[in-house]
């Protein structure tokens, strides 16, 4: 999945630095005032419990470059449907194969999913 189609419309999705960064603005441990991002680790663990409420942070940080993103309302409505069509299970396992693959993230991904594997 190299793009998205919300509300008609096409969104290129990239899941490079600029993916990491702005997941990782949504997701932080504060330490004594050193944030440290855990947007990646964040993403992969909610895409393994399907929870789908992590699919708004994903689709917004992959989009986050473009001249154009899609709205919130539009990712939630577009979500909806996906479940109601029986397909949330299979985008939460697409996003989470993307992210697996993607060049940046699969030292990152690997070993948290193996973690959860080992339980």
């Amino acid at each position: 999945m190299k793009e998205i189609t919300i509300s008609g419309k096409n969104y290129p999705l990239n899941f490079g630095f600029d993916f990491i960064r702005e997941m990782d603005k949504r997701f932080f441990v504060d330490n004594n005032g050193f944030k440290f991002g855990t947007g990646v680790q964040t993403a992969v663990m909610q895409l393994a419990a399907k929870n789908p409420l992590i699919l708004e942070d994903i689709i917004l940080s992959a989009t986050h470059t473009e001249y154009s993103i899609p709205k919130k309302e539009d990712i939630e409505k577009w979500a909806i449907e996906q479940a109601e069509n029986g397909k949330l299970g299979e985008v939460l396992d697409d996003f989470l194969t993307i992210l697996k693959k993607a060049p940046l993230l699969k030292t990152q991904v690997s070993p948290i999913l193996k973690a959860l594997e080992e339980g």
